[in-house]
Formats: structure tokens, sequence, C-alpha cells
């Protein structure tokens, strides 16, 4: 039987975000997510998170996340342990209980009624659309109840309206936060990289004596190990 979801926790990303995560963590940036008020008027939220997704290897060429060719999976402990929570998708029907408590929350956070210490404000930060609503073309809208998106998200951080955050993100790129999860090797269950130039790549650079996890040196076996769970985006469209 074909899985559903899959064991592990998967961070898509790109080569040099890749080798970023190996050696400092994952660390937390705010995220742009889009809110109805109740009004009906979108808006737009920052919240500072860290995002993964529990979609089966066997799907990868659906991924929504990026172009999904370089990714690092987390064991399903380790995530659990970390206090990753699944997202919560709720139905764009307006008249939806919970669509409309979503709706209020996001009005209330914009005519500031309510802050971070408040639990009805919290839900905002797990909390999804079914469909995102294309604001540059209005007929198509994102089915995002396909990401089976996993969040980490830092509620002692302060949230951003959308003229903050674009603020933000207009200090360069997209900055991150303090805030990051640590890991060791053994709570790493696969890297993916593009094909096998690019492990050939990796594998160097980890049995390079320098080279760290997280910042702490790794042992001679747990180089090898690492290097066990390298798998190509190509070898899994092509095998799976």
């Amino acid at each position: 039987m074909p899985r559903i979801y899959s064991n592990a926790f998967f961070h898509y990303t790109t080569k040099e975000g890749l080798l970023g995560i190996l050696k400092e963590g994952f660390k937390a940036s705010y995220c742009k997510e889009q809110f109805k008020n109740n009004k009906g008027e979108l808006r737009y939220i920052g919240i500072p998170m860290i995002s993964f997704c529990d979609i089966p290897l066997s799907l990868i060429s659906q991924i929504l996340y990026g172009e999904g060719k370089y990714a690092i999976g987390m064991k399903r402990t380790w995530g659990i342990r970390k206090g990753l929570t699944p997202v919560l998708y709720y139905s764009n029907n307006e008249n939806s209980m919970i669509t409309k408590s979503i709706s209020d929350s996001c009005s209330k956070f914009y005519t500031n009624e309510i802050n971070n210490k408040t639990l009805k404000y919290k839900i905002l930060g797990i909390s999804k659309p079914m469909r995102k609503y294309k604001v540059d073309k209005p007929n198509q809208e994102r089915d995002n109840y396909r990401e089976r998106e996993w969040r980490k998200v830092f509620y002692n951080k302060k949230w951003l309206d959308e003229t903050a955050l674009n603020e933000w993100r207009g200090k360069g790129g997209k900055p991150f936060l303090n805030d990051k999860l640590i890991f060791k090797p053994t709570d790493i269950e696969f890297i993916i990289t593009e094909n096998d130039s690019t492990a050939s790549e990796l594998i160097e650079q980890i049995l390079d004596s320098n080279f760290t996890i997280c910042g702490s040196c790794v042992k001679s076996q747990e180089r090898y190990e690492l290097i066990s769970k390298i798998i190509t985006k190509q070898k899994i469209e092509e095998n799976f």
C-alpha cells in the first residue's frame, strides 16, 4: 500500500541552503502568510517560523517548495521533540466556523486588539487556507492542502504586519532571525541533492576534517553514516 505521508520531516532548500543548514542548523525567518479579515479583505502577516513537510519521496516530482532539488529529511522523533506542529488547513468557505474564527483573529491582529500572549492569536501561526487566492491572477488558486506542511513557530518573536514585513525583507534577500533548530548527525534521515555530481561534491565536504554539523565536530563513523543517507532527486524520480 503506498504511503500517504513520510516518517521524515523534509525541509526543501537550495544547494547553498542545504550546506548552511548542515553547518549551522535550521534558521527561522519571517514567512509571508495570507489571511482574510472579517470583511473579506486580504491581509498579510509575517510569522517567524521554520517550515517542513511530510510528503512521501515517491511524490517528489510534485513538490511545491521551490524547485525541490535539495532537501534534508529529519527523523520524525526529532521533529516532535522540537515542537513541530501540523498546519491546520481551513476551508475557503467564509461561512465555516473555523474560517470565521481565523478571519476574526486576523482583524484583531491588524487593530491591535490582541497580542502574542493571546491564545486566539496563536492559531494564525499554524493556520492556512486550503486554497491560496492569487491576487495577480484572480481566476487561479494554489492548492495549499497538497503541501502537508508542519511548522515550528517562534511565538516569542514579534509578528509583522505587511508594511513591517516588507521593510524586513528590504534589508536584503530573506534575512534570518537568531532563533534556530539544531540537530545531531543521528537526527538526519535523508539528505537530498540534485544528481550524482552534486552528491559527490557533498561527500567530499563531509569527508573533510573541518566539516561540522551545527557547529560541532563530526566523528569519523558519523561521517560515513551521513554519506549513506545521501540520495539524489534524479534517482528518486527514476526509481520511486
